[in-house]
């Protein structure tokens, strides 16, 4: 057996505090601090995770006056699931590009992984505008599904999921044709 030490200091320096090998909330083995600013437990690609932030941070600011009244509770519960998994120290989401068999994206739930496959987007462009952010909004909703309703739901949470945020971004729904 052999014992490992950290060789890496903060990348923020002294600026971060006296200890120089204490970023990512001092648990450097559960938490990724590429910057030295916080402990996160949103983990993978820092451009995939960049999307899902966004998409996390349109349905945390989103106007919820003409939003149903069943999709309020959807969109309340997956922020609150992502700032769960977010501050949790044993709990973690993993956000990476790859290929989906399902096309422009897809969540692992025994993995706690979503994958937003970029030619997936480029080959579903003639049917819908695909963004990264609207695939991972869609795939949060899975996220959603699987830890609030153990995957009974489905696309039933993930579409509306994922036009909630195209309404928001002021993209047409969808499965609505794109026009020239």
């Amino acid at each position: 057996m052999s014992i490992r030490t950290l060789t890496q200091e903060d990348p923020i320096g002294l600026a971060g505090g006296l200890n120089l090998y204490g970023f990512a909330g001092g648990d450097p083995i559960n938490f990724w601090d590429p910057y030295g600013l916080s402990a996160d437990s949103v983990l993978g690609d820092p451009d995939a995770v960049r999307h899902v932030q966004r998409a996390v941070n349109v349905y945390r600011n989103m106007d919820t006056k003409d939003v149903a009244m069943h999709q309020k509770g959807d969109l309340t519960n997956v922020v609150e699931q992502y700032d769960k998994v977010k501050s949790s120290e044993t709990d973690h989401l993993y956000v990476q590009f790859g290929s989906c068999s399902s096309g422009a994206g897809c969540y692992d739930p025994d993995t706690q992984t979503i994958t937003l496959d970029l030619e997936g987007m480029e080959a579903q462009q003639h049917v819908v505008e695909r963004r990264p952010i609207t695939v991972a909004g869609h795939e949060l909703g899975h996220f959603l599904d699987w830890r609030r309703y153990n995957g009974a739901r489905g696309d039933l949470v993930a579409n509306p999921m994922e036009n909630l945020l195209r309404r928001a971004l002021g993209m047409g729904r969808k499965g609505q044709p794109i026009r020239p």
